[in-house]
């Protein structure tokens, strides 16, 4: 039976693990919490929000400010003269799905962050 080398089990093998497990935590809690912080950030009207619309497969995803909450090709109230700033940021994930009586498109709304005014 071979014996195993002596640096196996070491303290010296466990500190650049450790290491590593507490970088990755910290960029993890960083990540966190600048997503946090750019919501905030967003909905104080401190940056704008940015405009999305990306597809990945039958995934698709958009995302905008708006005077309502509506759905993607959805019409909306007409926006009053009073507030024409957006009051709403929307993230919208439609999934679109081949059935055998056509495509059927289901649309969900993710986030409905209001925006200060």
């Amino acid at each position: 039976m071979q014996s195993l080398p002596s640096w196996v089990g070491s303290k010296d093998m466990r500190q650049p693990r450790q290491l590593g497990c507490v970088l990755a935590a910290a960029i993890c809690l960083l990540a966190a919490l600048a997503c946090g912080l750019g919501g905030v950030a967003v909905q104080q009207r401190v940056i704008e929000a940015p405009q999305i619309d990306m597809s990945l497969g039958t995934i698709h995803i958009v995302g905008y400010a708006q005077t309502f909450a509506c759905p993607p090709q959805t019409p909306c109230p007409p926006t009053p003269v009073s507030r024409p700033r957006p009051s709403h940021y929307v993230i919208w994930v439609l999934t679109r799905t081949e059935q055998p009586d056509g495509t059927r498109e289901i649309v969900r709304q993710l986030v409905a962050l209001p925006l200060r005014q």
